[in-house]
């Protein structure tokens, strides 16, 4: 009974020391995590959890890839690859992550930071590396805006530098 008493109180503690906003953001994630695993292509995740900034660039990729798999289709070189975004736009290593750990989190008004390990075990020896994701909170809900690449030879510093090269702006268009 003492033992059970220790453990309950030891989990009461615990729990107290996450706020309801702070499991928010981590249950948010959580449910990003899964659609990520389940799909591994930016194109399939649900657009519910994913913030208005970056289903934009989405949008903006996604129509990109489409004409330019048109214009190859109906060019003089038919078997041509067309313009698309290849590897993970979701952390920073090219193969992505199967594995999470969270380390940290700070929220401040309407954006939290997850400090982030990664890890890609479908490889030897395992891959462990750091990024940071980015939740921001519109209409009451937290959702991923951003990854921040913590990986010192990513080819790009975030998962918004990566739709931007790619359409070529350094800004996106007004929307």
């Amino acid at each position: 009974m003492v033992k059970f008493l220790v453990l309950l109180l030891s989990w009461f503690s615990f729990s107290a020391d996450i706020s309801p906003q702070e499991q928010e953001v981590k249950n948010s994630f959580k449910k990003f995590n899964q659609s990520y695993q389940a799909h591994k292509n930016y194109r399939k995740i649900p657009q519910n959890i994913l913030s208005k900034d970056l289903l934009f660039y989405i949008d903006l990729a996604q129509k990109k890839e489409n004409q330019s798999a048109e214009n190859v289709k109906w060019s003089d070189s038919p078997t041509d690859k067309p313009d698309i975004i290849e590897g993970d736009v979701f952390s920073s290593l090219y193969e992505g992550f199967n594995e999470y750990k969270i380390l940290s989190c700070t929220i401040k008004n309407n954006t939290a930071r997850l400090k982030l390990e990664l890890k890609n075990t479908r490889f030897k020896p395992i891959i462990v590396w750091n990024d940071d994701c980015i939740l921001i909170k519109e209409n009451g809900i937290w959702k991923v805006d951003n990854f921040i690449f913590g990986k010192k030879d990513a080819s790009f510093k975030d998962t918004h530098n990566i739709f931007k090269s790619f359409m070529h702006f350094e800004q996106p268009p007004v929307k």
